[in-house]
């Protein structure tokens, strides 16, 4: 298969940054160039909205790892397949998400490591046999992420089905853990993730990246990835 065409919308951030990095290892995707408001960076072509970038450069997938705010510039672009892992969306927001999904195939993320996928699956699993236990989510992360508590921790929340308390904690250079904690009377069940490297989110991004281009219109998540 040629390579696949690309583009990072945040290709300056921290994500934007690991991304370029990963694809340099690989031979499966070229990288066209990326949309970034505040900085430039050599030998890339970097523009300042995602409609002056499809101007110019025609990707066959748009990677974004920016702000939520850009959600309303991808309404008005061609049907490219999108792999969005940027977190902090309202619920008005999710729903521009899915209205999207219907001119085009989206894969959404607000964790892109498999393990994590394999995680929420398995809380869920643990929270349906266990209920009669106590549950709560320690997330933590570096102290610079905007959001909290974090897209993952409230997918986790979801998949337990039940109110579960989400404490955040914002400090020094975290890349990104979870924990989930089933408590009963008598004992304690702990089921945690740490991740060591952003290279694991641009790993799994990537391989979004492969599975959506060749699927049809709509939404798409980790899960679909899974052998389970």
């Amino acid at each position: 298969m040629a390579a696949i065409d690309i583009v990072i919308v945040g290709i300056t951030g921290r994500m934007g940054k690991t991304l370029i990095n990963e694809i340099g290892k690989q031979k499966d995707f070229n990288l066209l160039g990326g949309v970034s408001l505040k900085y430039t960076l050599p030998d890339l072509k970097i523009y300042s909205s995602v409609t002056d970038l499809l101007k110019v450069l025609k990707p066959q997938v748009i990677i974004d790892f920016s702000s939520p705010n850009i959600l309303d510039s991808f309404m008005k672009t061609p049907s490219i397949p999108l792999v969005i892992g940027t977190t902090g969306y309202t619920e008005k927001e999710f729903s521009s998400l899915y209205e999207l999904s219907k001119t085009r195939p989206v894969f959404y993320s607000a964790n892109f490591s498999l393990a994590v996928a394999i995680m929420k699956k398995t809380a869920g699993q643990i929270a349906k046999n266990l209920p009669l236990f106590t549950t709560e989510i320690i997330e933590s992360h570096h102290k610079t992420k905007k959001d909290k508590p974090s897209g993952t921790a409230l997918k986790l929340a979801e998949e337990l089905k039940k109110d579960t308390p989400i404490h955040s904690i914002r400090a020094g250079k975290i890349i990104g853990e979870h924990e989930v904690l089933f408590i009963g009377d008598e004992e304690r069940l702990s089921l945690k993730h740490e991740a060591f490297s952003r290279n694991i989110f641009a790993q799994g991004a990537l391989t979004a990246a492969k599975f959506i281009i060749f699927k049809k219109n709509g939404l798409y998540f980790m899960e679909d990835l899974l052998i389970l």
